[in-house]
């Protein structure tokens, strides 16, 4: 496959066969699904297998126990045979022509990094609000705020065969894009809305207080940062935030 889609799994059941739909309904055909169930204890694993008999492109890993998001994506990455490698939550969603999108204009300017503008949605699928990538973004820009969805990247595999998410329970992915941008010059932003991010009271990042703890977790993550930095990078965190949420 030319691409491979991770999608780590935990009590999504309410949201998953929307989440695969939208991966089956890509205008880019030539993709693999692997699905992480890490420990569910609703339907979420009944789903995806069901999924997986269906269409042999997709492949089913379960973690018995719950290990976290983190686990569950480096799971995935260490099955993933295509090219490049897209991320997805089992409650986002997918514009039908992300992949092909993203992928013309990744192999058309050569850059190994990318994400691109998303909607924020609510548990309804109302749109609530939209997030824009930055044209390029540098691990400098990066530390004063996440610009980078994680629903929306796609990444080289020969890049991310270097980078694996970092053991935290939250924010994980902002750390790794820190990560991958302390060795790789930037990430390249795409204008166009081509995922949907669901905000609702179950997910991770619902609260504004566990992010701005996350946060400062983040900092102690990220190689070659002074202290002063952290604190300064830190500090327009929350001014951010509280001016808007970032």
């Amino acid at each position: 496959p030319k691409i491979s889609i991770i999608l780590p799994v935990f009590n999504a059941e309410r949201f998953l066969e929307s989440t695969l739909e939208t991966v089956l309904s890509q205008t880019f055909q030539d993709w693999e699904l692997i699905a992480v169930d890490d420990g569910s204890t609703d339907r979420s694993a009944q789903i995806l297998q069901r999924a997986a008999s269906t269409q042999s492109r997709i492949r089913v890993f379960c973690h018995p126990l719950r290990q976290g998001a983190f686990a569950a994506r480096n799971t995935g990455i260490d099955h993933a045979k295509g090219a490049y490698i897209a991320f997805l939550d089992a409650d986002d969603l997918w514009h039908p022509t992300k992949l092909d999108a993203q992928l013309s204009f990744m192999s058309r300017t050569g850059h190994a990094f990318c994400c691109t503008d998303f909607e924020v949605m609510d548990a309804q699928e109302n749109t609530i609000g939209q997030r824009f990538a930055k044209p390029r973004v540098d691990k400098q820009q990066l530390l004063l705020c996440n610009t980078i969805g994680t629903s929306t990247v796609m990444i080289s595999r020969a890049l991310m065969q270097q980078h694996r998410f970092p053991a935290l329970a939250l924010r994980q992915d902002y750390a790794l894009w820190l990560n991958i941008l302390s060795h790789h010059p930037e990430c390249t932003g795409l204008n166009a809305a081509l995922a949907r991010y669901r905000r609702h009271p179950a997910s991770l990042s619902a609260s504004t207080w566990r992010s701005a703890l996350a946060t400062w977790a983040v900092y102690k993550e990220v190689p070659n940062i002074t202290w002063a930095r952290s604190i300064w990078s830190y500090a327009n965190y929350v001014v951010r935030t509280a001016i808007k949420r970032c």
